[in-house]
């Protein structure tokens, strides 16, 4: 199952019975979070994908590790991110009607993703462009909002969004518009929640922090010069 696989399938999607996807769009309590916000000049700096409306466990493209922040790729994230030393982030928890076949391959995809997480990088380079409206496509690499908005663009062709396309997190926000069901503190999932696959604060050296974030960036390099993402 891959990108392309999913568009198939939605666009063939015949089902009646729709499911929810769950966009949870956070500020998030740390520094790098602050000066995204201060910089973009929006409240929130960062979206993730759940399946569930308890938000038991989210996904996205960001930081693997709190001592590594520039070693990213895709994540499984716990809620108890948004409760780092007791500093609850502000959240918007959005619910998207899919229907039943493409929602089940998209978990489908997801999973996969999970279990091969470390060939999905973070998606800097397309960061650095960001100033300019500019999204870099890298094969496998993402941002947190690139990720999402891709996905919403084939689970729920009728948002508008177009696969590939340049969007910020307030974009994606205005295109959810009318379907927010959650909006303020994320105490209540945070304490419910458990770390589960997230190794956020797992502790990694600074050297080996160093190593995986050069590794990355140099499988990043070669991506984009390539055009390919070799296993």
């Amino acid at each position: 199952m891959d990108f392309e696989e999913l568009k198939t399938i939605s666009a063939l999607d015949g089902t009646d019975v729709d499911r929810k996807l769950y966009l949870v769009v956070s500020a998030t309590p740390l520094k790098m979070g602050k000066a995204i916000r201060a910089a973009s000049g929006y409240p929130y700096n960062h979206i993730s994908l759940a399946f569930s409306s308890g938000i038991p466990v989210m996904y996205s493209f960001a930081r693997r590790f709190l001592s590594a922040p520039y070693y990213g790729g895709f994540v499984e994230e716990s809620p108890r991110r948004f409760a780092y030393k007791n500093r609850f982030a502000w959240i918007r928890v959005y619910a998207l009607s899919v229907r039943e076949a493409t929602f089940e391959a998209l978990e489908e995809l997801i999973g996969q993703m999970a279990s091969d997480r470390e060939h999905y990088l973070y998606n800097f380079i397309s960061v650095a462009h960001a100033v300019f409206r500019k999204r870099i496509i890298i094969k496998d690499s993402y941002t947190c909002a690139e990720f999402v908005s891709d996905v919403i663009s084939i689970v729920s062709p009728r948002t508008g969004l177009v696969c590939g396309g340049f969007y910020t997190i307030k974009d994606i926000c205005e295109v959810l518009d009318g379907s927010m069901i959650y909006e303020g503190t994320a105490e209540g999932f945070s304490q419910r929640a458990s770390w589960d696959n997230d190794r956020f604060i797992e502790k990694l050296s600074f050297s080996s922090g160093l190593v995986h974030t050069l590794r990355d960036l140099g499988q990043l390099l070669r991506r984009s010069v390539s055009g390919t993402a070799d296993k």
